[in-house]
């Protein structure tokens, strides 16, 4: 008998083994990681290691890795984040009509301080139409930075 072809891997997926022990250990360790009292200490330890070990596989800084409750945490704080910190390059952010809910979201709320939110809208394929951002320069670049929206990222971060 085959085994059946998993492929809703948005809404979740299966676990590694090594994902549950890494999971479970960090759930068996229910305290605050800012207490000094040895819970907290456990817990932090746990947070620390994790945060080396991503940081090392991304060669990032430990500093730079930040831990979000899931997804739509993780998008609201990288498109935000990705807005405000370009300021300097410009007051512009540009999505795709058809992003999902919480990029539109976070991009739309932006609004609220000041960013100029481009919505560009695709063709039959879903690929988007660039007229608007054809070659923005300056301050009327995206936050992003270059002139044209970012291309896919190619490639994966070996497993951890």
């Amino acid at each position: 008998m085959s085994r059946p072809v998993y492929l809703d891997h948005v809404a979740g997926a299966p676990l590694r083994p090594s994902a549950r022990r890494a999971a479970t250990e960090a759930l068996d360790a229910f305290g605050d990681p800012e207490s000094v009292h040895a819970e907290g200490r456990r817990a932090r330890a746990i947070l620390d290691r994790a945060r080396e070990r991503v940081a090392e596989r991304l060669g990032a800084g430990r500093d730079e890795i930040v831990f979000t409750s899931g997804g739509t945490e993780a998008v609201n704080l990288a498109v935000r984040g990705a807005a405000l910190a370009g300021r300097g390059r410009g007051n512009r952010i540009v999505v795709t009509a058809v992003e999902g809910w919480d990029v539109l979201e976070s991009a739309r709320n932006l609004r609220q301080d000041g960013v100029e939110v481009t919505e560009l809208g695709v063709d039959g394929g879903k690929r988007p139409g660039l007229g608007p951002v054809r070659q923005p320069r300056g301050r009327d670049a995206p936050a992003g930075g270059r002139g044209r929206p970012p291309g896919p990222r190619r490639g994966r971060p070996p497993p951890l």
